[in-house]
């Protein structure tokens, strides 16, 4: 902490611990951080209303289904994410420190999860006017069946082994916060550090692998190239040589 080394990043391994955890509404669970999440899961079909047509006195609409008949598309939408984070610590057996923010570490997810399901039985109908050619008289419309919504819970339960990478800094009253550097990595994993040193390796050897191919290959371009031009050079030299 007293080396003027910028930017100053540290390794620390050990468990959460959270003195006021907060409990999963869906889990039960206390934990340091709980994530939730809504998705809306639906169908959806594009529907061409093109034409009218008179019946007993009344203007109808002629309906021309986009596609393959009865053709529905299953999606889903993120409605809302809401993070709740309690002040936490990872102590290794000799002391603890301070982790701000951890959830945008690289790395990091929430081991626990559990959702539940909302049915539903709303309809909508949505008009997808940048669909409508200028010089057709027809409109377009996305038809959206909603099958309910799913609440996902995830949470990061008091005692988990962690890894965290990131730059320590101490306050005003001498205690040591671990967060995101401003130029370096921040890595919050259950993966250890030894383990991290392993895929950055078989990162590094995927990359060389890459660069001699693309090396080799721009080689042979230039060396296909140069023998182009050569070719090239002696057609015009004996060309000119045959003329008197």
């Amino acid at each position: 902490m007293d080396a003027n080394i910028l930017p100053r990043v540290v390794t620390i391994s050990g468990r959460v611990v959270c003195e006021a955890p907060i409990t999963g509404e869906l889990s039960g669970l206390g934990g340091a951080i709980v994530e939730e999440r809504v998705e809306e899961h639906h169908l959806k079909r594009d529907v061409e209303i093109k034409g009218k047509k008179e019946s007993k006195g009344s203007v109808e609409p002629v309906t021309k289904k986009c596609g393959e008949a009865d053709s529905w598309t299953p999606g889903y939408e993120l409605k809302s994410v809401n993070h709740k984070e309690a002040l936490w610590y990872l102590d290794d057996g000799t002391g603890r420190a301070l982790v701000v923010r951890a959830w945008g570490g690289t790395g990091f997810e929430l081991p626990v999860g559990s959702s539940t399901f909302e049915n539903s039985t709303e309809t909508r109908f949505h008009e997808k006017s940048d669909r409508i050619p200028f010089h057709e008289k027809s409109e377009h419309f996305q038809l959206i069946k909603i099958l309910g919504f799913k609440r996902i819970e995830r949470v990061l339960p008091v005692g988990t082994s962690l890894t965290v990478v990131g730059q320590p800094v101490r306050d005003s009253a001498g205690a040591i916060r671990i967060q995101r550097p401003h130029n370096g990595p921040f890595y919050v994993s259950q993966q250890t550090i030894d383990e991290h040193i392993e895929n950055l390796k078989s990162v590094a050897r995927w990359c060389q692998c890459v660069s001699v191919g693309l090396t080799v290959f721009g080689v042979s371009l230039i060396a296909n190239a140069l023998s182009h031009t050569s070719e090239d050079s002696v057609a015009v030299n004996c060309g000119k040589g045959t003329i008197h």
